[in-house]
């Protein structure tokens, strides 16, 4: 047994990344893909209704379920040192061959130690443990035995409780109140742009954890802007802000945050670096469930699917933007524009990865306009109050009106008075969000034809007063052309400049950064689920 587990020890290497939505990760981010699990399972345990269903999901979002576990092993004193990043390889609960590797550096004399759990395509059993109601340790190593060190022999004892010493290092709480370690080592090479307008308007640096809380406990949040306020609130309503904000904005922000960490990172002596933190971004928009190829038939639970959700709502699926079907024109514009930033990395054209870290923010800010335009129709429309409406309104309000605040702050003070989450309320102005959103698009950088309109399957036609604006921001695509050539002992350089604008509802143009080498009656229905 004890030779079994030295060969398998050196036998062999994890694979180097995956492939996610058909983007060619170049590094392991499997446990960032993982996290829409932890989504989905809040989700679920939320929809039972019941008291132990809401202590699982809220165990879930604070200690996590799916991503980088790590068991913490009572050791004998040890004799020698260990130093972070060794392997130890041991059996596992169900007998198998278990992988991790040591967290940090251990001196002699040492009693705990934290080993990470390996986590590579060809794992077959998992550890996952945490705050989850449903733990799988059969991946976790058995709960006392020996360890072998890198290549040496299995003379490492230890012991430990699998359930209360098996803990997550990634969990939907730690993406906002941890959001700035993992781009801390980086921040003067790092530019903030997006969170910055979030941080000056609420005052928070975790205020994604503090709008969730807020709801969770029915109280109060202390921003500096847009204070939320749950007190009115039913069950109903807090668990849809909740639910609404692990998207909106923890996740949403943690991607914006892994892409400027990655520019950071190309700008700095660190570029290599960088890769990893761009896949990051990828895999956290993403999530595992959508599989390895873009698909808009997966199932899925994090911001891809939120906006192949709401592309069938707003009629912007397709190539072209302007289907009620397949996958959502931002994803694709979205999706190409990550493969291209992977390159602009590789080559080192930070310039290059900036422009596309820009695109790819901006237009995922469209999902975020289409929740709150959509939510605020359905609450102006509904017969009497939706609570599970006005939640989900006011939570697409807070990750949308930084922006609107940046441009012109009385249209964020109106919005905030008809869509924030209040005491009773009554019906919203429909027309006025609309309008107000409409004339802060270009300074938002965002274009009427990908917002589209709330479109209605019964009619086959828009919804009355919901049809997509004209114009917003006008994105230039400029291909300059250098034609050299030398007369009269003088250099002649001509510039060519072909400029193409999208201006129309009806037409759009492909406006993602492009590679230097490679050119009714209104329901709550109304409103789409992601489960």
């Amino acid at each position: 047994m004890m030779k079994s587990i030295l060969l398998l020890a050196t036998a062999g290497s994890a694979i180097a990344g995956n492939r996610i939505a058909g983007y060619e990760s170049h590094t392991l981010v499997i446990d960032q893909n993982k996290i829409d699990l932890d989504q989905r399972d809040i989700e679920q345990q939320l929809a039972l209704g019941s008291n132990d269903g809401y202590d699982s999901a809220i165990k879930i979002y604070q200690k996590g379920a799916h991503c980088a576990s790590y068991s913490l092993l009572k050791v004998q004193p040890l004799e020698a040192v260990l130093t972070a990043g060794d392997q130890v390889t041991g059996y596992g609960q169900d007998g198998s061959i278990v992988k991790a590797t040591v967290a940090e550096n251990y001196p002699r004399g040492t009693t705990v130690i934290e080993v990470v759990y390996k986590l590579d395509e060809t794992i077959t059993s998992f550890c996952h443990v945490g705050g989850s109601p449903r733990p799988i340790t059969d991946g976790c190593f058995a709960d006392s035995g020996r360890l072998a060190v890198n290549t040496g022999d299995p003379g490492l004892e230890y012991s430990y409780n699998v359930f209360t010493d098996t803990l997550n290092s990634i969990s939907l709480q730690k993406l906002s109140t941890e959001k700035r370690t993992e781009t801390s080592y980086w921040c003067d090479a790092c530019k903030s742009d997006d969170f910055d307008k979030f941080y000056k308007l609420y005052g928070e640096y975790d205020y994604a954890d503090k709008w969730f809380e807020a709801a969770r406990l029915g109280r109060k949040t202390n921003f500096f802007f847009g204070d939320a306020d749950f007190r009115s609130f039913g069950l109903e309503g807090k668990l849809e802000a909740m639910t609404t904000a692990t998207l909106t904005l923890h996740i949403w922000m943690h991607v914006v945050f892994l892409m400027e960490d990655s520019v950071g990172k190309c700008r700095s002596k660190y570029g290599d670096h960088g890769i990893n933190s761009w896949d990051k971004a990828v895999a956290y928009y993403t999530g595992s469930t959508e599989g390895s190829e873009i698909d808009a038939g997966q199932e899925g639970f994090l911001l891809k699917q939120l906006a192949n959700k709401f592309c069938q709502t707003f009629k912007t699926c397709g190539p072209e933007g302007d289907a009620q079907s397949g996958e959502a024109y931002v994803n694709t514009e979205i999706l190409d524009a990550f493969k291209n930033g992977l390159k602009a990395l590789k080559d080192g054209r930070c310039s290059a990865l900036e422009t596309n870290k820009e695109y790819i923010s901006e237009m995922m800010r469209v999902p975020l306009v289409q929740g709150l335009l959509v939510n605020s129709y359905a609450q102006q429309l509904a017969p009497q109050r939706s609570e599970k409406a006005e939640a989900a309104g006011a939570t697409f309000l807070a990750a949308v009106v930084p922006f609107v605040y940046n441009c012109k702050p009385a249209d964020a003070a109106t919005l905030v008075e008809l869509m924030g989450a209040s005491s009773f309320r009554g019906n919203t102005d429909f027309a006025t969000v609309k309008a107000i959103l409409e004339r802060n698009y270009e300074c938002m950088r965002i274009n009427c034809a990908d917002v589209g309109g709330i479109w209605d399957s019964n009619s086959n036609d828009y919804y009355p007063d919901t049809l997509a604006c004209e114009g917003g921001f006008v994105r230039v695509n400029m291909f300059i052309l250098g034609v050299a050539f030398v007369a009269g002992g003088a250099l002649m350089v001509c510039l060519i400049l072909a400029c193409t604008c999208c201006t129309s509802n009806n037409s759009k143009v492909d406006n993602a950064p492009r590679d230097e080498e490679a050119e009714g009656v209104v329901t709550e229905e109304l409103v789409p689920k992601l489960s």
